[in-house]
């Protein structure tokens, strides 16, 4: 079945610089709760574990067979947005995971993979080129921008933070109540 709802957080640079590696997530901003419903239904999905096989799951539990399966009242907290070096190091687990590079590559061999995997060039990725699209390409060209044109990279990273009242700042604090009440409770990332 599909999860019906996502609950997704904002990068914060107060957070972040603070140098708090192992802050909770409920340290973080979080987005409004978005239904996931028409093409978003595919975003995640649960498997029938004796089907996971027949049917073919990704390395994020999307849909990747984009079966219409059962829409569910399920819902995910996915707090992968962060800082920004916890992006360049899931981003690099990711490209590595899908062996579009490999974990013992130096930057430089893991940017040659990356460019003639995309299409494009060195001068494409900090200009914003268009590149070849493939699972999880848009994962490949930030790790790729991240490595060849850090600075720029994570200033784009900080400049795509929307509007303060677009967070969802309720139900974090009700999330933060909880974890102070219950230390088994605790949301680390």
């Amino acid at each position: 079945f599909h999860v019906g709802y996502s609950q997704q957080s904002f990068p914060s640079r107060e957070v972040c610089a603070n140098g708090t590696v192992d802050a909770s997530v409920t340290a973080f901003p979080l987005r409004q709760v978005q239904e996931l419903i028409g093409a978003a239904a595919v975003y995640k999905t649960v498997y029938n574990s004796n089907r996971v096989f027949e049917t073919g799951i990704n390395l994020g539990g999307h849909n990747q067979a984009r079966e219409k399966g059962v829409q569910s009242d399920v819902g995910v907290f996915h707090f992968h947005t962060r800082c920004f070096h916890h992006e360049v190091e899931n981003t690099k687990k990711a490209v590595t995971s899908h062996n579009y590079i490999s974990a013992t590559d130096s930057n430089e061999e893991a940017l040659t993979k990356m460019i003639d995997l995309l299409g494009g060039s060195k001068e494409d990725l900090c200009n914003g080129g268009e590149f070849s699209s493939f699972p999880s390409s848009h994962k490949v060209i930030f790790y790729a921008k991240a490595l060849l044109c850090p600075i720029q990279t994570e200033e784009q990273f900080w400049a795509e933070l929307p509007e303060v009242g677009l967070h969802n700042n309720e139900f974090r604090d009700f999330l933060q109540m909880v974890e102070g009440k219950y230390t088994v409770f605790k949301a680390h990332y």
